[in-house]
């Protein structure tokens, strides 16, 4: 079964803000987590969950 891209991009906008920004920065953007944990001041286990 194959998911449409307005279906992803909807499930990605209904996340909330802080899942979302971690989302968009690693799979989006190409960040690390260690360079989101930097940017955002949380611990880098904080954005290995968020994902």
């Amino acid at each position: 079964d194959e998911i449409s891209l307005d279906f992803l991009l909807n499930l990605i906008n209904d996340l909330p803000d802080r899942y979302r920004l971690v989302f968009n920065l690693y799979a989006l953007d190409g960040y690390s987590h260690k360079e989101i944990s930097e940017m955002l001041l949380i611990a880098e286990g904080t954005s290995k969950s968020n994902l």
